[in-house]
């Protein structure tokens, strides 16, 4: 695939704390430094260079080759774009069977599945700053009493505070079983998160089209590189989506025969 991706690549933040009686590892953005596990906003000024032709590389860690999703919103449900839980529970539950995530496959020691678990609420206020990892771990460990080992929660909120980036994933260990976590703040609205509307693809809001195609960079990240950066990053510690942020090709139909505008993933095969 071509590589135009619009996001400005630098280090990667790297963190492992111990903290409430969860370990975290996570990759995410650090402030003028876009990369790692994090979907940054787009650039004003238009594209820059990702190193395109590294490829992908294996360091060794977990992998997810069978996951089940769980979609958690935090925050006054009115506050959501009003779609938004219809249409993460066909985006989470159409990756199963997809040729989308199929793409995966060169990476993994089998081919990988997906299915979507449900949603869980939680009407508390979110934060209103940046959370750590250890923040969003800490809200999945007090909803999940027994957490799956193959499973990737993701935290939407229902507010976007003062952020660099549009999502992140990361990982934790909750009860001695580690998880895959997403920080999905709401994007509605924010332009630098907006991919737009190139192909009409589907009906839903221009929010929750937003949170998809974050949701979909998160995902396939998380699926190869559960622990960032142990599993398939290349030597930038750029990963399956980050080589290919904000680069679009003809809708992407789920195996759920749901249509979605979403970033298209690195191929090192390709």
């Amino acid at each position: 695939m071509s590589q135009r991706a619009r996001r400005r690549v630098a280090g990667v933040l790297t963190v492992l704390v111990a903290s409430g009686g969860w370990l975290v590892a996570a990759s995410g953005i650090a402030a003028g430094s876009p990369g790692g596990a994090g979907h940054a906003l787009v650039t004003k000024g238009g594209p820059s260079s990702q190193t395109a032709g590294a490829p992908l590389q294996y360091h060794g860690g977990k992998l997810l080759t069978a996951s089940k999703t769980y979609a958690i919103f935090w925050g006054p449900q009115s506050q959501f774009p009003t779609d938004e839980a219809d249409g993460m529970a066909k985006l989470l539950g159409g990756f199963g069977g997809s040729h989308y995530l199929g793409i995966a496959a060169q990476y993994l020691p089998v081919a990988p599945t997906s299915t979507y678990e449900g949603e869980l609420l939680d009407s508390s206020p979110p934060p209103s700053h940046a959370p750590s990892t250890a923040t969003i771990v800490a809200e999945v460990a007090s909803l999940i009493t027994t957490p799956d080992p193959n499973a990737i929660y993701f935290v939407y909120t229902s507010n976007f505070p003062h952020l660099n980036f549009c999502a992140w994933h990361g990982a934790g260990v909750i009860n001695g079983v580690t998880v895959q976590v997403a920080y999905m703040p709401n994007t509605a609205g924010i332009a630098g998160c907006d991919p737009g509307n190139l192909y009409g693809a589907n009906t839903y809001s221009e929010g929750t089209r937003s949170v998809a195609d974050s949701t979909a960079h998160e995902f396939m990240e998380a699926t190869t590189d559960p622990v960032p950066v142990s599993g398939w990053a290349d030597k930038n510690h750029l990963e399956i989506g980050d080589k290919c942020n904000f680069v679009y090709g003809a809708p992407v139909e789920l195996a759920n025969h749901t249509d979605w505008q979403l970033q298209e993933e690195w191929s090192n095969a390709d």
